[in-house]
């Protein structure tokens, strides 16, 4: 069974080596700001032009099937799926990329750099946050907007 919080410190580290620049978004970055949920990948907001670093960043921890690309809101939104599975229990493990779209450079501006576990995580703003969830307003996306407006 994957250990996240080990799996995103491995990704930030071999992220940062390469001078990959990025933001964590999605559930783990709502937990980051105080408010724990379930979830069951990594989401990092990253630069276009960075995709294929990642993949070659990522890839000695295992990250090697790519999925099909997902583009959503006439494009705003493109997401690159690469996982890796436990080769013990056959779990898969996401890392969800999503390709900064110019609607969402605003986001991006307002990543803020904190400290976690000793070193530097790059997660995208709570106002941020709001942005991108409203583009998708799932059930848990809505829960979460509710809860990073407290902190707005």
């Amino acid at each position: 069974m994957f250990d996240l919080e080990r799996e995103l410190d491995a990704v930030r580290t071999r992220l940062s080596a390469n001078g990959i620049r990025y933001a964590l978004c999605g559930g783990l970055a709502v937990g980051v700001y105080g408010f724990v949920r379930a979830t069951v990948d990594i989401d990092l907001l990253i630069q276009a032009e960075d995709e294929e670093r990642v993949y070659e960043a990522v890839s000695d921890l295992d990250y090697s099937i790519k999925a099909r690309p997902m583009n959503f809101d006439n494009g705003a939104t493109r997401i690159r799926r690469i996982s890796k599975v436990d080769p013990t229990d056959g779990e898969v493990l996401m890392l969800d990329l999503l390709l900064l779209a110019p609607e969402y450079q605003h986001v991006w501006d307002t990543r803020r750099e904190l400290q976690w576990n000793g070193r530097e995580l790059w997660v995208v703003s709570p106002q941020g946050l709001i942005a991108l969830k409203k583009s998708r307003s799932s059930a848990i996306d809505l829960a979460d907007i509710e809860k990073l407006e407290k902190i707005r």
